[in-house]
């Protein structure tokens, strides 16, 4: 189910600040999933790619 959210928050058909208040017993699975992929929640709550310095 985590990551299956993941996905859905990563293709912006979810809203990772919903999902993590409905669903928030998978918030750990879901931020383990987002950073293997590459990418994180910025401070608006949106999905993006990873900056690399």
């Amino acid at each position: 189910m985590a990551k299956y959210l993941a996905y859905q928050i990563i293709l912006q058909k979810l809203k990772y600040n919903n999902v993590i208040k409905r669903f928030p017993k998978y918030k750990g699975d879901i931020d383990k999933v987002l950073d293997d992929m590459g990418w994180m929640i910025d401070e608006n709550g949106d999905c993006v790619g990873k900056q690399t310095n």
